[in-house]
């Protein structure tokens, strides 16, 4: 669609979390979160490349993927509220 060319038609985009004023961020699993952010831009880069290859796609599309170091900076000067799963040993 039209939102693979947003950043050829657009000079300044915004993501999610920029229309909001000071939002509290809530990360269930932080760990999972990241494992599964690195493994989808692992996976979008290699179907992205066949598709570069086949002249499906401009090599400038790739960028409307946030990667995981993007997001954390995003998210750094927000209050962020994190939950854990706690091991069963830890139960009583």
């Amino acid at each position: 669609g039209i939102e693979s060319f947003i950043k050829l038609i657009y000079e300044n985009n915004s993501s999610f979390i920029d229309y909001f004023n000071n939002p509290t961020v809530l990360l269930d699993e932080t760990v999972r979160i990241v494992s599964r952010i690195r493994s989808f831009n692992e996976e979008f880069q290699e179907i992205f490349k066949t598709m570069i290859e086949k002249g499906e796609v401009l090599p400038i599309q790739a960028e409307w993927v946030y990667d995981i170091e993007y997001i954390l900076n995003k998210i750094k000067n927000t209050t962020r509220m994190l939950i854990k799963k706690m091991e069963d040993n830890h139960l009583p």
